[in-house]
């Protein structure tokens, strides 16, 4: 079969194989099929073709197409078998090279949903202008095939139809028809006004990704495992790899892909079911989900199929073994320990790591360490083992050793061998040392007595009284404030003196006289309030509440404004103006990171938006949802939604 011609780039093979037999003028498809694969029991399949085997050797000799080219270069194979393990696709790529093409099907089972296909063969108008001007003549791309892709993603505009039946079960289900026999449309069907186009484009994108890439084959937890570990970092889940709540991370999801969206794909959108297609692919279930399900799970975690595919999940404190930080033992700093509990601190809610090392010393690290920074690191002995226990039993009466060296040989302090020493019932007293008290009864912490001087007290008392004759008419707390070390060191250790020195003010009978000119104490506290108001509302850091407690502690007349706002009503009054509420803080949270957002020149999802503001509590607010829409519309007028994929 010499006169096969060339297969166009991206071209899905049954639309070379329809060129061809428009070319020569084949009027029975029976023939047609006879030439090429040596038999008419054979469906025009598009996407999983078979008897490629026979195919390819009908070619002639100096033919450049191959079984394996045809399969990863020109059908759907790379995108359906990406996320299947590398039996599976042995056991695919078998049956496409030989007669029993139904039982892919069969193999696929339910990754084969009828619901993610589409009924006919489609095209782009943009790429049947630039194929006809590079090659002469349009034709079929296979990324254009996949049921969930529907955008063009090298020109970003909506797919059309052809008259070209996708799957056909019927008497003309022999039939290879090229594009150039369909009638076209030729306009230019853009999508840069169509709902969810930023989400069309990014999931085109990512399955061209996937057709276009060639990776080895992964186990599903490969995939799984990156998927939680993204999860723990933005907060959705544990570090032992639980979503924290279902409701919260659907919520998130549609954020970002709503459920129209998702249901004009053709995936479920029952969330509460605990079948749910998103809850299945994030956890390690052992079900394979669709493509489609995982390009979602990606875009969603703006994790990139490069690294998803080339790199291994990263562990929590790095990648094992690790190493024994056993000082006495003979793998001291060695890499030998090979797994680590993971857990989770219930106090500090901190990931937590357990190593535990043959010789029985056992330590605790948290984390999380994905890089293994911190591997010769520990925060907490859980077990010094037996083997650390043995060197300071046999070094305990060792005159020739001190306490403080044989300290150092175990990598502890003194306090701590003495302990483990009581508990390895050693005598207390070691030779050519001093008689040692039980640990058990030795404190912590001794309170040391301050030793006080005549010359320190009278040091002290000379310079409070040169204070005293320099500000005659101050009280206690005035005094305080021009010397504070000294006046708090005689209220310490010299009250009686303080108290003999101290002047006696004047104090209200119960006249109608009163000590404070309260006008312009309210005068004052109102512009002090004023500039404290502007400073918090204008100040560069993350915004927080203004409360009265947050304005009082920042005036001098902190004491007036707290015990006598019904004399200050300028005072009182404004504080009512600026105090917030927490709803007026949380929009304030919002616009604030919103505005970092676009400085940065980083986008943001919705979810992420609201994570960051700390909105957990109010997000049902309309007043707190009215303004996430409001500050996330200004975020996508700036940013064009990536797609998520590497090139």
């Amino acid at each position: 079969m010499n006169s096969f011609g060339d297969i166009w780039r991206e071209e899905i093979i049954y639309s070379a194989i329809a060129r061809h037999r428009r070319d020569l003028g084949y009027k029975s498809h029976s023939s047609l099929l006879m030439d090429l694969f040596g038999t008419i029991n054979l469906r025009a399949t598009v996407d999983f073709p078979s008897h490629l085997g026979e195919f390819t050797s009908r070619l002639s000799p100096t033919h450049t197409l191959t079984v394996d080219k045809i399969i990863d270069c020109h059908t759907l194979f790379p995108y359906h078998t990406a996320f299947l393990n590398g039996e599976r696709i042995a056991e695919i790529r078998e049956l496409m090279y030989g007669s029993s093409g139904q039982r892919i099907f069969t193999i696929l089972g339910a990754l084969w949903q009828r619901n993610l296909r589409r009924a006919h063969m489609r095209y782009c108008p943009r790429c049947v202008e630039q194929d006809r001007q590079t090659f002469g003549e349009a034709y079929f791309h296979r990324v254009h095939q996949i049921g969930v892709v529907m955008v063009c993603p090298e020109h970003a505009c909506r797919l059309l139809d052809t008259n070209v039946g996708m799957y056909r079960f019927h008497k003309n289900d022999q039939a290879f028809l090229a594009l150039e026999e369909c009638s076209l449309e030729a306009e230019d069907l853009s999508i840069s006004t169509q709902d969810y186009a930023n989400q069309y484009l990014a999931i085109a994108q990512s399955a061209q990704w996937l057709l276009s890439n060639p990776h080895e084959s992964k186990s599903y937890t490969h995939f799984t495992d990156h998927y939680q570990r993204t999860l723990a970092d933005v907060g959705l889940s544990t570090y032992s790899k639980k979503v924290k709540n279902n409701s919260e991370l659907v919520r998130a999801f549609n954020d970002l892909f709503p459920m129209r969206l998702v249901e004009s794909i053709g995936l479920p959108t029952n969330s509460k079911s605990k079948q749910f297609w998103l809850l299945k692919t994030l956890r390690n279930s052992g079900e394979v989900s669709t493509p489609i399900c995982h390009i979602l799970v990606c875009l969603f975690l703006s994790l990139e199929f490069k690294i998803l595919f080339e790199e291994s999940p990263p562990g929590f404190f790095g990648g094992g073994p690790w190493p024994c930080l056993n000082r006495v033992c003979s793998d001291y700093q060695m890499p030998v320990i090979d797994n680590v509990d993971i857990s989770t601190c219930r106090a500090t809610r901190r990931l937590r790591g357990e190593f535990r090392c043959h010789c029985g010393f056992t330590y605790r690290r948290y984390g999380p360490d994905y890089q293994g920074a911190r591997k010769f690191n520990l925060d907490y002995i859980v077990d010094y083992g037996e083997e650390w226990g043995k060197y300071l039993a046999d070094r305990w009466l060792d005159p020739s050793l001190s306490l403080e060296s044989l300290a150092t040989a175990l990598g502890v302090v003194p306090l701590t061998v003495q302990r483990h020493a009581h508990k390895l019932q050693l005598p207390i007293d070691r030779p050519g040392s001093s008689k040692q008290k039980d640990p058990r009864k030795t404190p912590r912490f001794t309170p040391r007595k301050p030793r006080i001087t005549d010359e320190e007290r009278y040091r002290r008392r000379k310079k409070y009284l040169a204070l005293r004759r320099k500000y005659p008419d101050f009280g206690a707390s005035e005094m305080a404030k021009v010397d504070p070390a000294t006046h708090a060191w005689l209220m310490r250790y010299d009250r009686e003196f303080v108290r003999a020195n101290q002047i006696k003010l004047p104090y209200n009978n119960g006249s109608n006289e009163t000590l404070v000119d309260w006008a312009a104490r309210d005068n004052q506290c109102a512009d002090e309030i004023k500039q404290i108001a502007l400073r918090l509302l204008t100040s560069g850091d993350r915004p927080k509440r203004i409360t009265t407690s947050a304005i009082v502690k920042q005036i001098k007349c902190t004491g007036s404004v707290v015990r006598h706002l019904n004399r200050l009503p300028k005072s009182a009054a404004l504080l009512e103006q600026v105090v917030e509420s927490r709803i007026q803080s949380a929009v304030r949270r919002i616009n604030w990171n919103k505005k970092k957002m676009i400085e940065s020149g980083r986008p943001i999802k919705k979810w992420q938006l609201e994570r960051v503001s700390g909105l957990s509590r109010l997000r049902h607010m309309k007043e707190i949802q009215d303004a996430l829409d409001t500050a996330y519309k200004e975020i996508e007028a700036h940013f064009f939604m990536p797609s998520m994929v590497s090139d």
